[in-house]
């Protein structure tokens, strides 16, 4: 992982498999599981692939992968590892869900508030499910859930 640095000791060992198991093993936007195996189809679509199929898809000649969740700080700020800040995403829907805080040169934009997220999302025209996510997470934060 890049940015090492920037995490604190207990990343791999506590927090990254509590938010994890918290989260089932699951995408929180597209549910896709921790460790499926998957195929890339024609437009970057990932469709989930079953043990049995995949020496047939090898004979094909498809490439397999299997997705590997991340943990996403919902503020963008690494130093915030409140688990209410943190939330289970394949990496497709973390790349999308970091999209409106990238500039140029890879690094973070500063927004003042959810709002103005929500507006960027809404500019890039990133799937609403997206922002939705975002909201209800914002929201469980604020009651303390």
């Amino acid at each position: 992982m890049r940015n090492r640095h920037k995490y604190p000791l207990d990343w791999y060992d506590t927090i990254r498999p509590y938010v994890l198991k918290r989260d089932n093993y699951t995408c929180k936007h597209c549910g896709i599981r921790h460790r499926q195996i998957v195929i890339i189809e024609k437009g970057g679509k990932w469709t989930k692939v079953s043990e049995d199929l995949m020496s047939v898809l090898k004979e094909e000649n498809k490439k397999i992968y299997r997705c590997l969740l991340n943990v996403a700080h919902i503020d963008q700020d690494k130093s915030n590892n409140n688990y209410n800040n943190l939330m289970s995403l394949c990496s497709r829907c973390h790349a999308r869900f970091d999209a409106p805080y990238k500039v140029k040169r890879g690094k973070c934009v500063q927004y003042k508030n959810q709002l103005d997220i929500m507006t960027e999302l809404h500019k890039k025209q990133l799937p609403p499910s997206l922002a939705a996510l975002a909201r209800s997470v914002s929201n469980m934060n604020k009651t303390g859930l």
